[in-house]
């Protein structure tokens, strides 16, 4: 058999072992995986296949070519089968690695949502906690401002000497720890149990909001999936995170009580 004859089915024949083990591998990854990023790769890595079917059938005696063509298709499948988390999850929370998957252990749904109005945005004074505070202090920023100087109202613990920074410790009540990732943009704080925590892995999410003209505390929490710490955890968040809510209206109407 002619040697172009021999290259050009050599080529063929690679070109379907290719475009069905790696295309196989890429599908697997991508279902695992999706996101825009992760996607566009994809169809990157499908063009190139696709071409290098192309210039396999076509080649005949250019084999050079089509050889580039398949290295180009084979880089291209390392990169996305291996660097398949970085395209949807570049980093992991506070770059932690013992942090990453904290918030997805439950899915999308949340194992708790808990909601706490603190106060009425409006020019005139009024009672919070039994304290009267000046008109106009009630702001989601003015909320917010108090809560990420407050560890007792970020998350369950009576030592508000501790210092509050971003992707900072906070020993909270059975000494466990938490690592806090403030969001000043979006007005929240997520706190990351570390793996200390009894409730590890998972996320606990305090944000401000305005709703009508009330400003809120809200609080979304993941948790461990074991049980029975599963269970501890869903019948324990309302009465913890209320009287954190308590705490942060407690501290806010200080901070803005009529002088």
């Amino acid at each position: 058999m002619p040697n172009h004859l021999v290259i050009s089915w050599t080529l063929r024949a690679t070109s379907v072992l290719l475009c069905i083990l790696l295309g196989t591998g890429v599908a697997l990854a991508a279902g695992s995986k999706p996101c825009d990023a992760f996607t566009e790769a994809q169809a990157e890595l499908m063009a190139a296949q696709k071409d290098f079917l192309a210039c396999a059938t076509a080649a005949k005696g250019n084999s050079e070519k089509c050889r580039e063509k398949g290295r180009r298709v084979v880089d291209l499948t390392k990169q996305l089968k291996s660097g398949a988390d970085s395209y949807c999850d570049p980093k992991p929370p506070c770059e932690d690695e013992a942090l990453r998957g904290t918030d997805k252990n439950e899915g999308s749904e949340p194992k708790y949502r808990e909601s706490s109005t603190v106060c009425t945005i409006t020019e005139k004074p009024q009672v919070v906690n039994l304290i009267r505070i000046s008109g106009g202090a009630c702001s989601v920023k003015n909320v917010f401002d108090v809560l990420i100087r407050t560890p007792s109202a970020i998350g369950p613990t009576t030592d508000d000497d501790q210092p509050v920074e971003n992707c900072g410790v906070l020993t909270l009540m059975g000494s466990n720890k938490i690592k806090v990732e403030i969001d000043e943009e979006r007005h929240r704080v997520s706190n990351y149990t570390l793996p200390s925590h009894e409730f590890y892995p998972g996320r606990v999410i305090r944000q401000i909001v305005q709703d009508g003209n009330k400003v809120k505390v809200i609080t979304i929490g993941t948790g461990t999936l074991k049980q029975p710490m599963k269970a501890v955890n869903w019948a324990t968040a309302p009465a913890i995170w209320l009287a954190a809510d308590e705490r942060l209206k407690v501290i806010f109407a200080r901070a803005y009580a009529v002088k």
